[in-house]
């Protein structure tokens, strides 16, 4: 009898042992999983943070650029037969983003006028100029009165000899020449350098193939839709002098281009 309580307390032992046993592991198994669930949980939430960090900072941008204004330019240059310049004129489109009803703009222009929309602007100083928008865009256009960043020279020739414009029937050629009016200074090498400012310049030319054969260009390229020949010179002036290219290296930047022509009744639209 006693031995069966030895038994049984042995088994009791046992099993509270067991359980305990069970328990602890349990314990354990339940702390694992829910250390793992919470790191996992942490882990999403520093995800869902940062992106929401992300999208803030991405708000806060479009927000920014929405109140900003922004400001294209295309300047014309009307130039005569030989390139010299008759008359500047520049095209402002103020994009009023922030739905401003007064715009402030920077302007040396003259005879400046509204071309889209009746809304008026006061002068200020130092050439400054404020816009009564309306919560609109604003379109106008002005003349200008200084120096180009680029000069561009054209000159005529026939049969290899210098003529005018008028003078062309026969053997044509056009040299169009670039000039770079634009300096600036830049550190290299931790010198100070003065070099021209980099402009890739295009000359683009509609001519009619019934009058115009055999066109060639050595800067640039000539192309035909079977009715019109269209002849596309470019250059990049300052640039070979600014690169201090030596004419050893046989690199050649063009300033300029030559068109050459079987010409007929001569006559050139706008270029």
């Amino acid at each position: 009898m006693n031995q069966n309580r030895k038994y049984k307390k042995a088994g009791v032992a046992g099993v509270s042992v067991a359980l305990v046993m069970a328990l602890s592991v349990g314990g354990v198994m339940s702390y694992a999983s829910e250390t793992k669930k919470t790191h996992i949980n942490e882990t999403v939430m520093n995800d869902y943070n940062d992106k929401v960090k992300e999208e803030k900072k991405k708000t806060k941008k479009k927000t920014e650029d929405t109140n900003q204004v922004f400001k294209d330019e295309v300047v014309y240059a009307y130039t005569d037969a030989y390139g010299n310049v008759n008359k500047v004129t520049v095209s402002e489109w103020l994009k009023n983003s922030a739905g401003k009803n007064t715009l402030k703009d920077k302007t040396t222009l003259q005879d400046i006028k509204n071309v889209k929309g009746e809304e008026t602007f006061t002068q200020g100083d130092k050439d400054t100029i404020s816009w009564n928008t309306a919560d609109s865009d604003i379109y106008y256009q002005g003349t200008a009165s200084g120096e180009l960043p680029v000069a561009m020279e054209v000159t005529y020739y026939l049969d290899g000899k210098k003529v005018t414009p008028h003078e062309l029937v026969g053997k044509f050629q056009m040299h169009v020449t670039y000039k770079n009016n634009s300096k600036q200074t830049v550190l290299v090498d931790k010198e100070e350098v003065e070099v021209n400012t980099p402009f890739a310049m295009v000359t683009a030319m509609i001519l009619p193939e019934e009058k115009f054969t055999n066109v060639n260009i050595d800067h640039g390229k000539v192309l035909s839709d079977g009715n019109r020949t269209i002849a596309i010179g470019l250059g990049m002036p300052g640039m070979q002098e600014s690169l201090d290219i030596d004419e050893d290296m046989d690199v050649e930047i063009p300033e300029s281009f030559v068109m050459t022509a079987d010409v007929t009744d001569f006559e050139m639209s706008s270029t």
